[in-house]
């Protein structure tokens, strides 16, 4: 699924079940059923290889989206390059659609059960997948240790990772030499986006964020060492800036992105709200929208600021529910 930009924009899912299409449905409140699909039969290629299913959408903070990982029913085999999507607007700044570019090819085969999710500092999290149950061996396990008081280091001895499908059901045995795909994928990797790369190591950064006025609320917390801000509707926020370009080409955004949940691939939570906002001294003041209205879930989010470049900052971790009092 690729998610709409804000609550205006048609809703879009793409590719699944070995298809490369994107369908829209386009909201209409004069329409029977509200309205209405268009349909784009090669979203995600234009060849039988590019068929995706079991991938992920990820909405990066400058409105882009990371679809990657995945399979293909079509020729059995996982998918290891991504798409980077990045939304074009006409000149009343309403979504046209994506210009689509191929990144560079992942390592490790990303099938059933594989997970992305987006980091504070703009990266991507890409780990698991599987193209079945591995098999335990039952007497292998080890009985629990009663004095153990840590989460102990998995144990792989008792588990079959090198076994694989053949003929679309059975399950063999790898043997050496053989190209195959391993039952269980326990290894990580991290999706870079080009944006990492703009202006070297520059980076804008949240140095502080306060509220205009006193808040009736906590406004800041630490939790597990971490802090947190908690936001309340149409409240206004001054915000300082360290690390901005010394000269711009294009137009800075604020976005307020949901923390996801990410599993099977399915609607996983995340959600993508542009927070307008104005120059103030060397920094910049924005004023939260009403919750209800910009039909904005109490949850916790991540707040970037993204510079006139294209570079987002590391996100601060925020917590937007009107009926909270603390983060």
């Amino acid at each position: 699924m690729l998610y709409p930009l804000n609550a205006e924009n048609p809703t879009h899912f793409a590719g699944g079940q070995g298809s490369r299409k994107l369908e829209t449905f386009n909201p209409s409140a004069s329409e029977p059923g509200g309205g209405h699909w268009t349909f784009d039969p090669n979203f995600l290629g234009d060849t039988p290889q590019d068929d995706r299913t079991m991938h992920y959408a990820v909405i990066l903070p400058t409105r882009q989206v990371l679809v990657i990982s995945g399979g293909n029913y079509d020729f059995y085999g996982p998918l290891f390059y991504p798409w980077l999507l990045i939304p074009k607007f006409d000149s009343n700044h309403t979504f046209t659609g994506y210009t689509k570019l191929r990144m560079a090819e992942a390592l490790e085969p990303r099938l059933y059960h594989n997970t992305a999710v987006l980091l504070p500092d703009g990266r991507v999290f890409v780990s698991g997948g599987n193209t079945s149950r591995a098999t335990i061996r039952s007497s292998f396990i080890p009985p629990a240790d009663p004095k153990q008081t840590v989460q102990p280091k998995p144990n792989l001895d008792p588990i079959d990772v090198d076994l694989y499908f053949f003929n679309d059901g059975p399950m063999g045995k790898g043997q050496k030499g053989m190209l195959t795909t391993p039952t269980e994928d326990w290894k990580a990797e991290i999706f870079t986006p080009p944006y990492w790369y703009i202006d070297g190591d520059r980076r804008a950064r949240i140095s502080g964020i306060e509220p205009a006025s006193p808040p009736d609320y906590q406004f800041r917390k630490e939790i597990g060492g971490k802090l947190y801000l908690l936001l309340h509707s149409n409240q206004t926020y001054n915000v300082r800036l360290d690390g901005l370009p010394s000269d711009c080409t294009g137009n800075a955004s604020l976005a307020l992105i949901k923390l996801p949940s990410s599993t099977h691939g399915w609607e996983n939570g995340q959600q993508f709200f542009n927070l307008p906002f104005k120059k103030a001294g060397s920094g910049i003041q924005f004023q939260t929208p009403d919750a209800k209205s910009a039909r904005i879930p109490p949850a916790y989010y991540m707040l970037f600021y993204v510079d006139c470049k294209g570079k987002p900052s590391v996100a601060k971790m925020v917590r937007f529910d009107d009926q909270a009092k603390e983060p």
